[in-house]
């Protein structure tokens, strides 16, 4: 037989070799590294350990819509190049490519469910043993479903709100004119994952409002409409609108929002009349006691203003906001900041005002700096108040509120929240507290 020269036998060794290169001599792409989201972890934590940004995150991850809101079990793309940081409590060694998820992804079509359907509950209070020496409440509809949830910053303790008997997660949108749909979708899948009920709370720009009233309002009816027909279970339309600091100061009327709310509930129900519409809570402005004017109003008489505007026509419940407490919830003595600090009288006042409506608390938190630097000095009525406190009154307010008849949403503001500033320690009102300790979970047992 013939020998071939050796420089044959060369080039069709280099031809067999050669397909394993990839054209331009360039590697092939290295399996991108997937993390897996646990509980306690944010976006911001995640970015640290591997030594990359929240922006690389968001830019590798076109799925997360909201940076706020991940989930425990979410798959998260770790851009290129990111290496593990030598962090205290981080794991050894790189991350699998192929790690998977403890829970599924979520679809990206959203199924509407109908909203507050009776549910087998697990809530956590016994209605039995509810303090006896607070003011009952008129009731008007006994069938009222009574459910429980809570505010999240970062849907990072799902199992924890599972425990204390939660059904629902309710999300902040601030809406900016122009802003597509998509953070609402996030939040949305977010819920859906865990199996809750979800409200999405979108509030606006004051300057927006202000500068153009009417063409604001029509754009935000618009966009709340978007969101209805993405499928949520409720949306409670603008924050705090008898306050400057979320609404035009020089604009501030009870009438003004109910107009604004009239305009959102028909855009909602146009979109999809499944989704319950909660009206705004007005928050407690010391400032303004006995006064209701364009720079701001007292809660009270912004609550019956906007009974007189005919704001219970346009909402199917109406909004509260309790975040002041700092005695147990049946006290009506002991707060030197006078009657509008207790709870019970709260829900009174919004009882009488509209008498036919059912009630939804959409924020009730109780501030404890236990654990945290110092209250603020603006904060310093609840330097007193420690996180079993927080637990129990909270557990004691939903007895009050589930005993009435009237209220259907219990929302504790707040789960998650990490920011602590001399204007807002929204930490401190947040019941799984920096440790992980979550004393209000924990007496769900």
């Amino acid at each position: 037989m013939r020998r071939l020269p050796f420089w044959m036998i060369t080039i069709v060794c280099a031809s067999l070799i050669a397909p394993v290169f990839s054209v331009g001599g360039q590697e092939p792409e290295p399996t991108p590294v997937i993390h897996t989201v646990r509980s306690g972890e944010t976006l911001a934590t995640i970015a640290s350990r591997y030594n990359t940004t929240v922006r690389d995150l968001i830019a590798a991850n076109p799925r997360i819509t909201n940076p706020n809101v991940i989930y425990l079990g979410q798959e998260i793309v770790i851009p290129p190049g990111s290496t593990v940081a030598n962090t205290p409590g981080a794991d050894s060694g790189t991350p699998t490519p192929t790690a998977a998820a403890q829970t599924p992804a979520p679809d990206a079509t959203i199924t509407p469910v109908p909203t507050l359907t009776p549910l087998p509950t697990n809530t956590p209070f016994n209605p039995d043993t509810a303090p006896q020496n607070a003011t009952p409440i008129p009731p008007i509809n006994a069938g009222v479903m009574f459910e429980t949830g809570g505010t999240v910053y970062a849907l990072s303790y799902p199992e924890r709100m599972i425990e204390a008997g939660m059904t629902w997660m309710r999300s902040q949108i601030r809406w900016n004119a122009g802003d597509p749909v998509t953070a609402a979708q996030g939040a949305i899948e977010a819920a859906r994952a865990w199996n809750f009920k979800v409200v999405i709370h979108v509030t606006g720009i004051p300057a927006q409002l202000g500068a153009d009233p009417a063409g604001y309002t029509a754009q935000f009816a618009a966009f709340l409409g978007q969101v209805a027909a993405l499928g949520p279970d409720a949306i409670e339309v603008w924050d705090a609108p008898n306050s400057g600091e979320h609404w035009p100061l020089g604009l501030i009327s009870p009438a003004a929002y109910t107009d604004l709310l009239r305009a959102a509930f028909e855009s909602i129900k146009r979109a999809n009349e499944r989704v319950t519409v909660i009206s705004a809570a007005p928050v407690h402005e010391p400032a303004f006691t006995g006064r209701c004017d364009a720079n701001g109003c007292e809660r009270d008489l912004f609550i019956q203003g906007m009974a007189a505007a005919g704001a219970g026509a346009v909402a199917d419940c109406i909004g509260i906001r309790y975040t002041e407490g700092a005695v147990p919830p049946d006290s009506t003595t002991g707060d030197s900041r006078g009657a509008a600090a207790y709870f019970v009288p709260l829900l009174n006042g919004y009882a009488a005002a509209f008498p036919d409506k059912r009630l939804c608390i959409t924020e009730i938190g109780y501030l404890s700096g236990e654990g945290l630097p110092a209250l603020p000095p603006s904060f310093a009525w609840a330097a007193n108040t420690t996180v079993d406190e927080q637990a129990a009154w909270l557990h004691q307010a939903a007895g009050i509120a589930s005993t009435t008849g009237r209220v259907g949403l219990f929302l504790v503001y707040n789960v998650d929240a990490s920011a602590y500033t001399t204007v807002n320690p929204l930490a401190g009102w947040a019941i799984v507290r920096p440790d992980g300790r979550c004393a209000y979970c924990q007496a769900a047992r």
